[in-house]
C-alpha cells in the first residue's frame, strides 16, 4: 500500500484540464504546493505527499540538466511524462519584493557555499506533467502532478518564489543536514526559518524533516508533531487545529 502522510485532496481544476505548457500558471503551481530545498531528486516526497499536493517544487544547484531530465522520469514510477519545458526566470519571479539577508553574527557564511559542487554557474529551472498511466494502480497518486525543479539555492529560491508572488507553500519538506549546504534548514532560529516564518504571504501548514535521529524539530510555531506510521516526520502549525484532517483518507479515484 502506498506511504501517503496526509488526506488526499482533489485535483486542482487548471492542473486537470491543461493541455499545453505554453503559459507558466505560477500562482497556480505556487498554491498547496509543496517544497524541498537541496531535493535532488528524492522520490519520497512525492510518494508520501502526492494527492495532498498536486504542485511539487524541488530546488537543488547540483543536479545538471541532463541529469534530471534521465533520472526523475524514471523515478515517477507509474507515470509518464505528459509535457515538459525549461522555464525563464522572468516566469518565476516578475514582482517587487523585499529580500532578507543572512546576518553573519548568528548565521552560517554563505560564501561557502560557491564552493560546493554546483551547477549554479548554468542556473535552469524545468516545469514537468507527470500523468499516471493507465495500467498504474490509482493508489500511487492523482491522475495528474506537477513537478517544477529549480536549479538554485534553497533559501534564496523560496523568497524569489514566495515573497514574490504572495504566496505559501503548504508543506516544507527539509533535510536535516545536506552535504556541501551553507547553511541547515531546520536549524532553530536559523536563516531558512527567519525566511519562512517572515513571508508576508503566511507560513505553511506542515513541516517535514528528515534525518533527525529522533530529535524533535526546534521551530516556533510547530511544537506539536503529528502522530503517524507513516516514514516520513511531520510537524503541524500552531495555527491549525488538531484533528482527524492529517489522517489519509483514500481519494475518489484511488483503488484502496
Amino acid at each position: 500500500m502506498p506511504r501517503k502522510q496526509l488526506y488526499q485532496r482533489e485535483m486542482p481544476s487548471w492542473l486537470e484540464k491543461i493541455e499545453n505548457l505554453d503559459r507558466l500558471p505560477i500562482d497556480d503551481l505556487l498554491t498547496d504546493s509543496i517544497y524541498y530545498p537541496a531535493s535532488a531528486y528524492d522520490y519520497s516526497v512525492i510518494e508520501a505527499f502526492s494527492g495532498y499536493g498536486h504542485s511539487f517544487i524541488y530546488v537543488d544547484p547540483g543536479i545538471s540538466k541532463e541529469t534530471l531530465l534521465e533520472m526523475v522520469p524514471i523515478n515517477f514510477h507509474g507515470y509518464y511524462v505528459y509535457a515538459s519545458r525549461e522555464v525563464k526566470r522572468e516566469e518565476l519571479c516578475f514582482r517587487e519584493y523585499k529580500s532578507m539577508y543572512p546576518d553573519l553574527t548568528i548565521d552560517e557564511d554563505p560564501s561557502s557555499y560557491s564552493r560546493m559542487r554546483a551547477v549554479s554557474e548554468n542556473p535552469y529551472a524545468v516545469w514537468m506533467i507527470f500523468q499516471r498511466q493507465d495500467t498504474a494502480n490509482p493508489g500511487i497518486g492523482p491522475k495528474r502532478l506537477s513537478f517544477l525543479f529549480i536549479a538554485g539555492e534553497g533559501v534564496a529560491t523560496y523568497q524569489a518564489l514566495y515573497f514574490s508572488n504572495k504566496k505559501k507553500p503548504s508543506v516544507i519538506v527539509m533535510q536535516a543536514f545536506v552535504w556541501g549546504n551553507w547553511t541547515r534548514f531546520d536549524k532553530h532560529g536559523g536563516f531558512f526559518n527567519r525566511v519562512v516564518i517572515s513571508n508576508p504571504a503566511g507560513r505553511p501548514d506542515y513541516l517535514s524533516c528528515q534525518d533527525l535521529n529522533g530529535e524533535e524539530i526546534k521551530w516556533d510555531g510547530y511544537k506539536r508533531r503529528v502522530e503517524s506510521k507513516k516514514f516520513l516526520p511531520l510537524w503541524i502549525s500552531d495555527d491549525l487545529p488538531l484533528g482527524d484532517h492529517y489522517i489519509h483518507k483514500p481519494g475518489k479515484d484511488e483503488g484502496y
